[in-house]
């Protein structure tokens, strides 16, 4: 989901990311998966457990991720939208999903789109110049 989103600027692409994971958990919930975030634990570990190559490409999904990321923030710092490090604030807003996405098994539908933007805008207003 991460290739489609705007990179025009951090905080287009911060929107359109936010924007990204409404829409996935729309349309998993459509197919009756209340919560995507457990179901794809589940199938991780599984994934895991019978097809070891899953570590690999998953491994290789989120280094092309942290790519993405990195390119965004740099050409943040670059234009200069925000000021900083892009390692580590790609780093920053990476983990931030990371962490609310797995917070979201135990919620009954899911990631929280709403505390992880308000997060999301937190960071960058205090990296924004």
């Amino acid at each position: 989901m991460i290739l489609n989103c705007d990179r025009t600027t951090l905080s287009s692409f911060i929107d359109s990311f936010i924007e990204q994971v409404k829409q996935n958990k729309e349309q998993m919930n459509s197919l009756g998966v209340k919560n995507a975030d457990f179901a794809y634990t589940n199938i991780a570990n599984q994934a895991i457990y019978y097809y070891p190559e899953y570590i690999k490409i998953t491994i290789e999904k989120e280094e092309k991720e942290m790519t993405i990321w990195k390119e965004v923030v740099s050409s943040a710092i670059v234009s200069g939208e925000i000021a900083g490090d892009a390692d580590i604030y790609a780093n920053v807003f990476h983990k931030l999903y990371s962490g609310f996405s797995y917070n979201g098994i135990i919620l009954a539908d899911g990631i929280d789109t709403e505390k992880l933007a308000a997060a999301f805008h937190a960071v960058y207003q205090s990296i924004r110049k």
